[in-house]
């Protein structure tokens, strides 16, 4: 989930700092530093843990922000409320559509539609959950 939000960022020539969710911070800290390995300058992606209610707040406060990227729940709101005029893209969760047209290929929209839900074993913000 991270690198969706990472690669758009680095495409349009930013920096960017990854603040990971508390459970979620050591494999962000790996990621990171393999893109360090790779090549990348320092300074270019960086990753700060912490409490998301101290380090989170202080980031969405900070002059030098100048987009926000979030994927959680609630957390979203009060995100929204402290980022005062700075662009927000938020995943907030969803019922994430699955649009069947009349001349779909119905063996092949099944087969993705089943793919889209169940991969990762449904652990997924973007699964499908609701198909049209």
């Amino acid at each position: 989930l991270a690198v969706s939000k990472i690669a758009p960022a680095l495409i349009a020539g930013n920096s960017l700092v990854l603040k990971p969710p508390t459970q979620g911070a050591v494999s962000c800290l790996h990621m990171v530093h393999c893109f360090h390995l790779a090549g990348f300058p320092k300074g270019l992606i960086s990753c700060i843990t912490g409490k998301g209610s101290e380090i989170g707040d202080f980031l969405t406060m900070h002059p030098a922000v100048n987009c926000i990227s979030f994927t959680g729940g609630d957390t979203g709101i009060s995100i929204s409320k402290k980022a005062g005029m700075i662009p927000l893209q938020m995943e907030l969760g969803g019922k994430d559509a699955c649009i069947v047209l009349e001349d779909a290929d119905l063996d092949l929209v099944a087969s993705n539609i089943i793919k889209g839900e169940f991969s990762y074993s449904g652990q997924r913000c973007t699964a499908v959950k609701v198909v049209l």
